[in-house]
This record gives C-alpha cells, structure tokens and sequence, in this order.
C-alpha cells in the first residue's frame, strides 16, 4: 500500500525525546496509535510508589506528552490501548487498572477540546506475546465472562471502533452463558447486559449460601453452620472450603482437587491467598491473616481452626452473627502478633510469643536427640557426583509432607542434579515440644559456640520476583541462578 515503516528507540515518558522524534519524522505525523504498558501485579499493599511509577509512567505519562506535543498537528487520529482492567477491575492490578482509567480519561478530555481521540479498552487476547510473554499463565477460571479474542477478532474491532465517534470503547468478547448464570460476581458495567437465568428451586433453597463465585452476603456461612447440628458442621465447613478454592483457583469443582495434596501445593499465590481469606472472613464474619490458608495444611485442618473461633466468640458454638460478633473479632496468636508489631512494639510482640511458649510442651538437653526433628528431603541429586547439598529452611508454618513441601516447583529443578534437605523448624508442628532453654537449643553444638548468625562473606544475585514468586513463578530462573552461583564456588575450590 506504499507505506514505510521506521523503528526508533525512544522512550516516549520522556518529552524532550519524545519531541525530538516528533520534530523529525518526515513526512509530518498526522496520527497516533499509542500501545505501549508495563505490568507489575501485586494486591494493594505491596505496590510501592516504584511499583506503581514503573506502569503509570509508560501509560499516562507518555500518553500525556503526546497528547501535548501533537494537539496543534491536526492529526486525523489520536489511538490509545487501554484495558478493560480500568473498567471492571481486576484481582492484583491496582496499578494497571489506574494507568489505563488515566488513558480513558485523558481520551474524554480529548473529545471535550474537539480533538481527534479513541481509547480502546481491550479485553483479554489468545495469543502470549507481548506484556503478558513475561508474566506467568493463569489457570483459565471457569466464572471467567471475558473470552480471549482472537488476532484476527482483535484487528476486526480495531478497524470498527475507528469507524466510531464514541472517546471510550471496550472491545471484548463476553460468554453469555456466564453473564445469564451469574457465575462470578459481575461488575456494575456488565450487569443487566442479558437477562439472567431463573433459579431452580434448588438453586433457591437456603443451602445455596455462599456458592463459589458469588458474592458473599456478610456470615451467610456462619448462618448455614448454625442451622445444622455441631457435629455436622465440620463437613459441612470443610464442603464450603473446597468448593471455593477449586473456583478460585480455576478447578470445575472441589472433587476435581488433587487428592492427598496440602492447600499450599494446590496453586495459591499471594493474590488467590487474599481472595480466599476475604470471602471465608465475609461467609464467617471473621478476621483472618491474609495467609491463613498457608497456615494451616488441609481444609480439614483450616476448617477445625475456624470452628475453635467460632466457638470461643460470646454466644457459643456458630452463633449467628450480631453487634456483639462486629465488636469482639476473634484473634490468632499470629494476627495479634503482626498486629502488634506493625504498632511498633517488636519487643511486646516477641514478648507475647515468649509467653504464649509457657504453654507447650518443653525438653531439656538432655533429652535434646530424642526431639530432633530429621531432615525431608526435597530433590534427590546425582549418585555419588559430590555435588554439595542445598539445605532449605521453611516458613514459620508446618512444611507439607507432600513431595516437593512448600515449593515443589523450586525443589523440582533440583532433581537429578543437588541434594536439597529441609530442615524444619521445632515446635512448629501441632503438639510438638520446644527446646526449654539455650543449652537445649544448643545442644548438639560445641559448648558456646551456638549463636543466631554467622556473619560471614557473601554474594548477591538478583532474581526476578519476589520473596515468593522467586520460588513459584521464577523458580527456573532462581534455580539457575542457584546453580551458576555453587558451579563458580566449586570451580575456584577444585582450581585451587
């Protein structure tokens, strides 16, 4: 069609760049398509005013500048790729959603001066190239109501929005299936786009409280639960559990769950973590850590914890919720111990574990080898290659028993090449004894050679992630750079 294209390296945030490229292009621009954007997903806490500059920069501030340095150009097109993110929100996009709300919203402002302007808020696409080539694959979710638009379908409704005089356009693909069910709590914009399917009566009937994927009334599981006799409240609780981490995390239903698996070798991350912390603190009218589900092993387990808060709140066993339940939140020895220390007293909080120990069992050191917890071993290596062993030290929680324990995607890439032994920690698991002093700590030590730390020489090798997805979603990566690290060390030792 006679056109050219020319690649320049810019980057469009910064203006005087940007107009530079602008003063030079030959023949002068008479449109703009801007597309570019930078993802960095984490729930709310966690996004830094860094976090936050690295995706709002690339978007609202290079949009900006071109919208300054091209308004008296009379272009005939002013195109900007947004997201439906800014629309309907999405889980763990705080930052994204609020670079491409900035887009929509500078495109209104477009349309007020008279100027040529179109926001495109895309939907979710099919192919894994650009942002999302670096970003780890969810498993699709079965609520899910945006489907994936194809390259082809993509380009088809680029092509009609330009045809439009509307400023803001969303081009997405919708499962009118999911939107007429209900599945999923809809956002404000999508509902009423189909008319919903009418309930069954069993879908009516009151043990319907709380299906997964809808929304929550605030202690409709605390209502169902009183409704059943105690000693069926436990299955019925842990029913409920299941069912809401298959849906959260993308299963069909809770019998399609990997057997024997602990919850923390099914998928979760800090962001599915918080959704199910959020809809069992909405269903139980409970404050929970945003890690409970980490804290505890099988649903079995986390569904007997929350029962014991139930039970100790005023009014016994699963009482209904009431002022008296808003008022006096049930609190875990860990929630009271974060709780306290992000008040800024780290000694009262050491203080409150130190004396919450009176109550375990202890042992001396004499009796110290009878309480040695032996090592799990997580990858076998090489027979008799003499590679050296990686020695992993858990959380603060009980490690799964399960192959692979807290991180079977990080232990794996180990396999058939290093060792790894985990070393968990005592008075950890349920029941089990604590050391009653330093010498009982120190047993196995050389007299007071025992201490907390060994400062010695060390290196740094920067991963990408964080403290937890390094070990999940990187964990290739770190064990690569695991690897580099031990092959340097043992060079220089045989060299030596």
């Amino acid at each position: 069609m006679g056109a050219q294209a020319g690649i320049v390296a810019c980057d469009a945030a910064d203006r005087a760049r940007l107009a530079d490229v602008v003063r030079r292009c030959e023949p002068p621009l008479t449109a703009v398509v801007h597309a570019a954007g930078v993802l960095d997903d984490g729930v709310l806490d966690s996004l830094t005013p860094e976090r936050m500059a690295a995706v709002l920069r690339p978007k609202a501030d290079a949009a900006w500048n071109l919208h300054e340095l091209t308004r008296d150009m009379g272009l005939s097109a002013f195109v900007v790729f947004s997201s439906v993110s800014g629309l309907l929100g999405r889980v763990g996009q705080g930052n994204y959603a609020a670079a491409n709300a900035f887009l929509d919203a500078l495109a209104h402002h477009r349309a007020a001066e008279g100027l040529p302007t179109l926001s495109l808020a895309w939907g979710p696409w099919e192919h894994g190239a650009g942002m999302a080539a670096g970003q780890p694959r969810q498993r699709p979710q079965s609520r899910e109501v945006l489907v994936p638009l194809s390259t082809r379908q993509g380009l088809a409704l680029f092509d009609a929005a330009l045809r439009s005089t509307e400023p803001v356009l969303a081009p997405i693909l919708l499962d009118r299936t999911a939107l007429r069910s209900g599945a999923g709590h809809l956002p404000a914009p999508l509902r009423g786009l189909v008319r919903q399917s009418r309930p069954t009566a069993a879908a009516t009937a009151f043990g319907s409280a709380g299906s997964p994927g809808q929304l929550l009334e605030p202690g409709a599981w605390r209502k169902r639960l009183t409704a059943i006799p105690s000693g069926e409240r436990e299955a019925a609780l842990v029913a409920l559990l299941r069912a809401d981490v298959a849906a959260v995390l993308g299963y069909p239903h809770a019998d399609a769950l990997p057997a024997g698996k602990a919850l923390a070798d099914l998928g979760f991350d800090s962001l599915t973590a918080v959704q199910i912390r959020n809809r069992v603190s909405t269903g139980l009218g409970l404050r929970l850590s945003a890690a409970v589900v980490f804290e505890h092993r099988t649903a079995e387990e986390l569904a007997r914890h929350l029962l014991g808060l139930l039970d100790g709140e005023p009014g016994g066993e699963g009482a209904a919720p009431g002022a008296g339940a808003a008022e006096r939140p049930a609190y875990s020895l860990s929630s009271l111990f974060r709780t306290v220390s992000a008040a800024g007293q780290p000694v009262a909080a050491m203080h409150l574990l130190v004396t919450a120990s009176w109550a375990l069992p202890t042992f001396t050191a004499t009796h110290g080898r009878e309480h040695a917890l032996p090592p799990i071993r997580r990858s076998h290596g090489r027979p008799g290659s003499g590679r050296p062993t990686i020695v992993y030290f858990p959380a603060y929680h009980p490690s799964p028993a399960s192959d692979g324990g807290d991180f079977p995607r990080f232990h794996r890439a180990f396999r058939n090449d290093l060792d790894v032994l985990e070393f968990p920690h005592p008075g950890i698991g349920a029941g089990a004894a604590v050391p009653e002093d330093r010498p009982a700590m120190a047993a196995s030590a050389e007299g007071d050679d025992w201490r907390t730390c060994w400062p010695t020489a060390h290196d740094v090798v920067d991963v990408p992630g964080d403290h937890l997805t390094m070990v999940q979603d990187h964990a290739e990566t770190t064990v690569s750079a695991i690897r580099t690290w031990i092959d340097a060390r043992t060079t220089e030792g045989s060299s030596g």
